[in-house]
């Protein structure tokens, strides 16, 4: 029998039972893919995050780690609120000096900076692309009407922009014909989006059947299109972002010319042991 530490850390939030729940994994090297797999479908979040540390579970000096994200279907290439947990739980848990992690995934390295209560988190810029969207995919999602459409060449996520005076908690997405449309083939994910009042510069939704995830709660990755998109339209580089999803979700971002910074806290809601029995 084998353990190593385990955490569920709610993302983009600053209280319990909002923003978006991560599991964190500490494991040692060599853990195989098929048995990340099995803990992040045992685990059921959005996405697992596994960092790869030493035997004795301590920070190394170059405080760089290795890091994969899973959903409970397959492995994503890239996972916002998942990194920023991690973090958290490095930075909380076993080194409250340190100024900054850098994660090595198998497409890009990630920096996350302890700023006081608040964490930033850099991720490379997703550069959008006017599309015309599948049809079908418009009528699963219950959109007859929409303003403009988007796709992030990077990420492989399609977004649609609907009227600024619709209402975005009526969209009820049919996921089972989501997951029967073209988008499919090439689709990572598919946001809705419209512009802001009050508080917030926009407003979104995220949608990802096609990984086991209907409706996230608050998903970092969909904001590297939707940053440069809403910077465009709005004419600044500094925005606040509102995930109207079931839990909600706050992210604050700084839109630079080939990168995104995200600022956001995180809350420890468990932690303890993972056991696998061999």
């Amino acid at each position: 029998m084998n353990s190593f530490p385990f955490f569920l850390v709610d993302a983009f939030t600053d209280k319990p039972f909002s923003g978006n729940p991560a599991g964190v994994c500490l494991i040692p090297k060599g853990m195989t893919t098929d048995m990340c797999q099995h803990i992040a479908a045992e685990v059921r979040q959005a996405e697992t995050a596994f960092i790869e540390v030493n035997d004795n579970w301590e920070l190394n000096s170059e405080l760089v780690f290795p890091i994969r994200w899973f959903t409970p279907l397959r492995e994503v290439s890239i996972c916002g609120h998942a990194t920023l947990a991690s973090a958290h739980v490095l930075f909380n848990e076993y080194n409250q000096n340190a100024g900054s992690l850098t994660f090595k995934s198998k497409s890009d390295s990630l920096i996350v900076r302890q700023l006081n209560s608040m964490l930033s988190l850099e991720f490379p810029a997703d550069i959008p692309e006017k599309i015309k969207p599948d049809s079908n995919l418009l009528n699963a999602l219950g959109i007859i009407d929409y303003m403009d459409a988007f796709y992030g060449p990077k990420t492989k996520k399609t977004v649609i922009r609907i009227n600024d005076d619709a209402d975005i908690l009526s969209i009820k997405p049919d996921y089972t014909r989501m997951m029967e449309t073209v988008e499919s083939k090439f689709c990572h994910g598919v946001g809705v989006t419209k512009k802001g009042k009050d508080d917030w510069d926009f407003i979104s939704r995220y949608f990802n059947p096609w990984y086991g995830v209907n409706e996230d709660a608050v998903t970092g990755s969909v904001h590297t299109v939707l940053g440069p998109y809403w910077s465009q339209e709005l004419g600044k580089n500094k925005l606040k972002a509102f995930q109207s999803s079931f839990r909600g979700g706050k992210i604050e971002l700084l839109i630079k010319k080939d990168c995104i910074i995200f600022y956001g806290k995180c809350t420890t809601m468990i932690k303890g042991e993972m056991f696998i029995y061999n």
